[in-house]
């Protein structure tokens, strides 16, 4: 007779909740993961009596900070050693005394995403002959590992703070040759047509830079603590609604006339948000909330108590449209897949797999301004009409 085998992948249950449900009844935990930045289900287990032996491999996205808290914070009934960057694991086996009684084994980290966001696959077995294969393999694992000392984390620390600093640079000069010279071929998921809309974004990034560029001192001087992408978004509408109505001299014809006058431009729009509106500088606060309920850890708990502004369709006709599920599967790729930003946004237009009702080429333009406001420009019509009077062509 064949054992029955249960999948647990984040869709309907959270793997970390099934996995803390199912460790209620265990007083020991094996654990080898390649990846660990999430310590509350090690914390919740340690805490509720149970023993763990913990293998990690000491590599990003481990968290060196998360090792050394649960090292440091139960020194007797946490074991943890570390294997050599080959190791690539994800095994829970659950003890009562000596005898494994359950175990997880698939896809799983000890990260946010593994425990409660990513699509995984894990299996959850119960057969005892199965169980005690798995428990013999983990000693082996456990027998080639390293025993995890204080000076052994810091080094890890240490070379994750440089690998960072040469990420930063690697990525920075990334985005210097990939947001302003390369257009890459938008394919849609129906029909391989390109996307103009998602195409056009780049090249109107470039357009917002170099704006950027120019008024950068000033921005900085009046609102030291907004991102420039943020500070120059109202700045549009000042140059369409309200400068507009004030003819003065055409710089668009003139690239070397508009970059002496924006900075003139700037400071005049300062002025007026200062004495008017004050707009922009509760922007970072309005980004602030937005990044927060849209955060990676926080989309599976989003529920349309969130959704208080109209901006981005989040209106009765949004809600009603899309299903609460669909719009967290759609913003999730849109604000924090790997893909290029422009697979992203060609994925959320019509005919992509997460189109959403009622949420246009606009709002998912803008909704990438608002939750990565250092990284990425938001985009809208106003902006596109104040840049062409600017004198760019992007579209």
């Amino acid at each position: 007779m064949v054992a029955k085998v249960f999948l647990v992948s984040n869709e309907r249950t959270k793997v970390g909740h099934n996995l803390s449900r199912i460790a209620t009844s265990a007083d020991k935990i094996h654990i080898a993961v390649a990846y660990l930045a999430a310590a509350k289900p090690v914390e919740n287990w340690l805490k509720g009596g149970a023993r763990v032996k913990l293998v990690v491999a000491l590599q990003p996205p481990t968290n060196a900070g998360v090792l050394r808290t649960l090292v440091n914070s139960f020194p007797v009934h946490l074991e943890a050693r570390f294997y050599s960057l080959r190791f690539h694991s994800k095994m829970f086996i659950l003890f009562r005394g000596r005898v494994p009684i359950c175990a997880q084994v698939g896809s799983s980290n000890l990260t946010n995403g593994g425990m409660y966001s990513n699509l995984e696959t894990n299996v959850i077995l119960h057969n005892p002959k199965q169980l005690k294969e798995l428990a013999e393999h983990f000693r082996s694992v456990w027998d080639a590992s390293v025993d995890l000392e204080p000076k052994d984390i810091d080094a890890y620390e240490q070379y994750c703070n440089r690998t960072k600093e040469d990420l930063s640079r690697i990525r920075r000069k990334q985005e210097e040759f990939e947001h302003r010279v390369v257009r890459p071929r938008i394919k849609s998921a129906v029909g391989g047509h390109e996307y103009k809309e998602a195409r056009d974004y780049l090249a109107f990034w470039k357009a917002v830079d170099d704006v950027v560029r120019v008024v950068k001192s000033v921005s900085m001087k009046e609102w030291p603590s907004v991102p420039l992408y943020l500070a120059v978004d109202h700045f549009w509408h000042w140059l369409v609604k309200v400068r507009n109505k004030d003819p003065r001299e055409r710089i668009g014809a003139d690239p070397k006339l508009r970059a002496k006058r924006l900075p003139e431009l700037f400071t005049a729009y300062a002025h007026w948000d200062k004495s008017s509106s004050k707009y922009t500088s509760g922007m970072k606060k309005n980004s602030d909330y937005l990044r927060g309920i849209l955060a990676m850890n926080r989309l599976p708990k989003l529920n349309s108590g969130h959704m208080r502004t109209k901006r981005f369709g989040a209106d009765r006709t949004f809600a009603n449209a899309n299903t609460l599920t669909r719009i967290k599967r759609a913003f999730a790729y849109l604000l924090w897949s790997e893909a290029d930003i422009t697979e992203r946004i060609s994925e959320l237009l019509p005919g992509g797999r997460y189109r959403l009702i009622g949420f246009g080429a606009s709002n998912i333009q803008e909704l990438i301004g608002w939750v990565h406001p250092t990284e990425m420009p938001l985009r809208n019509n106003k902006a596109d009409n104040a840049l062409e009077m600017l004198g760019y062509r992007f579209r």
